[in-house]
């Protein structure tokens, strides 16, 4: 489906010289994701995944979201560069892969610490053993600078993109209940405040995660955003380059479209 109008090494952040971010010029191209992207999501991926235990989810997530037109979306300028990527993978249908299967293990270690000191973790947890969830993996990357705008607009084609794929004009050859998430996980990354406890003094804090972080610190500038629209938030110590905590919340779908609705009508005069 047609969607609407609206890269450098392994390092944390990727840039694109401000001039090609003017109002005047940039006007992007929202395509479906495709196998012609694919050395650029890889790319995008990795300047985030870099400098973690999971560096080699960045070629995954690349072969991923580049073979799944349905549900994502690739961001061009003019000159038909990449600017950004953003998609929703179910997480159970790629659980043979090693780097999925520790991307997952990456959250039901951090519900282990947590579920039984916060009530929001504990019952999904017990949803996952129980079968019930359908649980997505939201992955997203683009340069540091792109507008906010235009990063709202990434949730909004998505948000259409999981609208479609549960009406009847889904016309894909790929089975619809695979993108029929009761759930999403986001993962990103930020710094603890400097009087942070350690992980086993802090499973039983139940208090606002936004309070436990450094000013400024979270990865992506709709951090804060999807936190407050999270069903829960947990906060795992790791060593991350220039961050010190994997931020870990899960969504259900009412909370995604939340954020989208919120990233659409921020002001960015």
């Amino acid at each position: 489906m047609i969607k609407m109008n609206s890269q450098d090494d392994q390092s944390e952040e990727l840039f694109m010289p401000e001039a090609e971010f003017s109002d005047v010029q940039l006007n992007l191209e929202f395509a479906d994701s495709s196998e012609d992207f694919k050395p650029e999501i890889e790319t995008l991926a990795g300047a985030f995944w870099a400098q973690t235990p999971h560096s080699e989810l960045a070629f995954e997530l690349a072969k991923i979201v580049s073979a799944q037109p349905e549900i994502g979306t690739v961001a061009c300028g003019d000159d038909s560069a990449v600017l950004g990527y953003h998609s929703i993978i179910n997480l159970g249908q790629h659980m043979h892969i090693s780097a999925i299967e520790a991307l997952f293990d990456l959250l039901l270690n951090a519900l282990e610490e947590y579920k039984d000191t916060l009530p929001p973790a504990k019952l999904f947890w017990q949803r996952l053993k129980a079968g019930t969830v359908c649980l997505g993996f939201l992955t997203t990357g683009r340069y540091t600078n792109l507008p906010m705008s235009a990063i709202a607009a990434f949730y909004q084609v998505v948000k259409d993109d999981i609208e479609w794929a549960s009406s009847a004009k889904y016309n894909s050859s790929t089975p619809s209940h695979l993108f029929k998430f009761t759930h999403i996980l986001y993962i990103t990354k930020a710094v603890l405040k400097d009087t942070e406890p350690s992980m086993s003094q802090t499973t039983g804090c139940t208090t606002n995660p936004l309070n436990r972080l450094k000013k400024r610190s979270l990865a992506r500038p709709e951090d804060t955003t999807i936190i407050e629209c999270s069903l829960f938030t947990l906060l795992v110590p790791a060593s991350l380059g220039s961050f010190t905590c994997w931020v870990i919340s899960v969504l259900d779908l009412a909370g995604y479209l939340r954020v989208s609705k919120a990233l659409a009508d921020e002001d960015f005069d």
